[in-house]
């Protein structure tokens, strides 16, 4: 039967511990690590380590987080670091390469990120109705007192006599030799339901697609400069243009109805033209500035993209995404609208130009 014996223990040295040495051996002082490991100092951190013997971590550096690294492994600090306090609602995030900061909130806001992927808070507008959209250079709250959008996706064309022809929007045609087909259908089965602008078998036939009331400077849609636009033109080529069948394709906005632009913001495409690439023309007053794009015209569609700053300042040009050139002169300050043409200079041969879609997007810089 064992003995309940006390017994005499000598004194240690200061910060020190008691530590057992097993059943019939008397305990002995040790440094505090146990088992003769390293002293900890102020500060330290103390893990388990290998033989049950206490492990000293330093102290880290301010914001590292004392992490475990999983079986068989000592934790150890984050190589991270974390803010000391948050507030109600914050929301932690990757401010920079292993820092972990605070994004604030804002009521009613949304969570967005800017072109370079850095997310914000968005503050809601405060009409009702307002939603979230990408205006072509970040994400903004709207509302349809601060948009203008058209939208035409040629699916239910019809012809309304008077060579006005009506889809989603009210279109005028103007023909010479040419043809509007309103029954062209889906060319691909990636691109449904089409309108179609030839030139017949003329070797001057044209055909002209332009927003209704278009047919004079001062019956245009648009005025620049009232906020940013963002135009897209979805188009094929049935051939392209050569030598012996050379044609001129216009895309964009304008003022007339002939291939002599006096104002507008447009694609041009010829063969003898810039190497048969797409052109970029911005033209005020019968003043053009021209730039040679680099993306040749195919006959597959192309998405043809144009941006308008705010300002109407600079204007950039883009082929199946790809920017072929901005333009910041002879920017046109009188009406324009929405127009699409085809003129036949040389050839018989019909050539066809089928658009799939034609969208417009304005934020308004003053809200109605």
């Amino acid at each position: 039967m064992a003995t309940n014996n006390a017994i005499n223990v000598n004194s240690g040295l200061a910060g020190q511990v008691l530590t057992s040495n097993g059943e019939g051996v008397a305990p002995t002082f040790q440094p505090a690590s146990g088992g003769g490991g390293v002293i900890v100092t102020q500060f330290d951190a103390v893990s388990g380590g290998a033989g049950n013997t206490l492990v000293s971590f330093g102290p880290g550096t301010a914001g590292q987080v004392y992490q475990s690294a999983g079986a068989g492994s000592n934790p150890a600090y984050s190589t991270a670091t974390y803010p000391l306090t948050t507030t109600a609602n914050q929301i932690l995030y990757s401010s920079a390469t292993n820092t972990i900061g605070g994004l604030s909130t804002a009521n009613n806001g949304a969570l967005i990120t800017s072109a370079s992927g850095v997310p914000s808070i968005l503050a809601a507008n405060t009409p009702s109705g307002t939603f979230l959209e990408y205006n072509g250079a970040s994400i903004q709250f709207s509302n349809y007192l601060q948009e203008f959008k058209l939208i035409d996706q040629f699916s239910l064309v019809q012809a309304a006599g008077g060579g006005t022809y009506v889809s989603q929007m009210i279109w005028a045609g103007v023909v010479a030799s040419g043809n509007i087909n309103i029954s062209a259908g889906a060319i691909n089965s990636g691109h449904p339901a089409c309108i179609q602008l030839n030139t017949g078998a003329s070797t001057t036939g044209s055909a002209l697609l332009l927003s209704a009331a278009n047919t004079g400077t001062s019956q245009g849609m648009l005025i620049l400069g009232g906020g940013s636009i963002d135009i897209y033109w979805v188009v094929n080529l049935s051939a392209l243009s050569t030598a012996g069948q050379r044609y001129i394709v216009q895309l964009g906005l304008g003022d007339g109805t002939s291939s002599s632009v006096a104002n507008g913001v447009y694609f041009e495409y010829s063969d003898n033209v810039n190497s048969g690439n797409w052109e970029a023309i911005t033209v005020s007053a019968s003043t053009p500035t021209t730039v040679s794009g680099a993306i040749a015209a195919t006959t597959a569609f192309q998405t043809l993209r144009i941006n308008v700053n705010a300002a109407a300042s600079t204007i950039t040009f883009y082929v199946n995404g790809t920017s072929i050139g901005t333009s910041s002169t002879n920017i046109p300050t009188t009406t324009i609208s929405p127009y699409a043409a085809i003129y036949k200079t040389a050839g018989t041969n019909q050539i066809n130009m089928n658009i799939n879609l034609f969208s417009l997007y304005q934020n308004l810089t003053n809200p109605r």
